[in-house]
């Protein structure tokens, strides 16, 4: 009897233990207040970091998406001038008469040859406008003005001159390849923003120019977008990293900080540097 007593007694103390490492076991810690608030300020640090991350390379492939662009209009522009005796696209074709129907831009002259509207659109390119042309540099036109987010560099590389005879702004004046001296360091043409223009891109002299008469119709009261300065500079097209990309005369394109095209001697003064074909400033 004694024996099976004690069988009993530890039997039945084993069960106790059994039972309470079940109870142990069938706990669930939660977690307190202070992890829960540490764990999101984890995230929200990590966030903080890797968002501009983020960011940035998607900008750093849209990026090279219109570098991408003006390679090929460098392209089809190297193919325009094989046809046209060895002369570069102009800026515009003028009317036979000077106010009658018929101007169209360079990107029209390029048409046969890069046969896409969308090179001429830089994937960060953004609307300014909704109900005027003249201030979206998304707008691509294919029978007059409008070159879309880029802009040619009309005042060394062609552009229409005045009729001596007439007096009309009818004469085309395009340029020749053996007339720039270092195609590798004139530029060809540049991001724009449409605000001042449907084609041109301005060289760093005029950049400060506030003269009305030269103000797109955006850069007034009266307009969809007024931008701080409207000066000419509100051309330039800022959006990848306060620079452009750019496609020299020779075709090779790469991004540039404004800072450097507007400074050609690395003296620190604005000049023309990278836009004169004719061979001043040191080219």
């Amino acid at each position: 009897m004694t024996f099976c007593g004690i069988t009993g007694k530890a039997f039945n103390h084993s069960e106790e233990t059994m039972s309470t490492s079940k109870n142990r076991v069938g706990k669930k810690k939660a977690f307190t207040l202070i992890e829960l608030l540490v764990v999101i300020a984890i995230i929200a640090i990590l966030a903080s970091i890797l968002f501009p991350v983020f960011a940035r390379a998607r900008e750093n492939a849209r990026r090279a998406s219109c570098l991408s662009n003006l390679k090929q209009i460098g392209l089809g522009i190297a193919m325009y001038t094989q046809d046209y005796d060895e002369k570069l696209v102009s800026y515009a074709y003028p009317p036979p008469v000077q106010g009658s129907p018929g101007n169209y831009g360079w990107q029209v002259a390029l048409m046969p040859y890069v046969k896409s509207t969308q090179l001429f659109v830089c994937p960060s390119a953004t609307k300014i406008s909704t109900g005027s042309s003249s201030c979206d540099p998304t707008f691509v036109s294919t029978t007059s003005l409008g070159a879309g987010s880029y802009g040619y560099n009309y005042t060394y590389l062609g552009n229409y001159i005045r009729n001596s005879s007439t007096g009309n702004l009818n004469v085309l004046n395009d340029v020749s390849l053996a007339a720039v001296s270092k195609p590798s360091e004139t530029v060809m043409a540049n991001e724009i923003t449409g605000l001042n223009g449907l084609g041109p891109t301005y060289p760093p002299s005029l950049w400060t120019n506030t003269t009305p008469s030269n103000i797109s119709s955006c850069n007034t009261t009266s307009g969809i977008y007024i931008p701080g300065t409207k000066s000419l500079g509100d051309q330039n097209g800022l959006w990848h990293f306060d620079g452009t990309n750019v496609v020299f005369v020779d075709g090779h394109a790469k991004w540039m900080k404004y800072s450097q095209l507007k400074d050609y001697d690395g003296n620190g003064s604005a000049d023309n540097g990278w836009y004169i074909a004719n061979g001043s400033l040191g080219k």
